[in-house]
């Protein structure tokens, strides 16, 4: 009979300088399917936006039984980054994949 092992490693570490960027809160909402995760975190990928925090869920709608899929992030958007162009990729995303998302600044 084996005991299990806890292990614990102490490692000075460096600080890391902060990075220049803006904070911003998604929402995204929509009929659940495989791929919306993929998509979003495509788009943040391609913008080079950090994702600092992501939870997803799926609920049913009371009267259909219908799975609705909700994901909330917490990112980093670089401030070099035109946010009008962060918005038309956004709306272009919402079009495409028929969700609705939503950016909220400071959050």
């Amino acid at each position: 009979h084996l005991e299990p092992e806890l292990k614990v490693l102490l490692k000075r570490t460096q600080r890391v300088a902060p990075r220049d960027f803006l904070p911003y809160g998604v929402r995204v909402a929509g009929v659940d399917r495989p791929g919306i995760v993929r998509a979003v975190t495509e788009l943040f990928t391609r913008q080079g936006i950090n994702v600092a925090s992501l939870e997803s869920r799926v609920s049913y709608a009371a009267d259909s039984g219908t799975p609705l899929f909700e994901l909330e992030a917490d990112i980093e958007v670089p401030s070099q980054l035109a946010l009008a162009e962060l918005e038309r990729e956004v709306a272009a995303l919402s079009d495409e994949e028929n969700l609705e998302v939503t950016l909220e600044p400071g959050r």
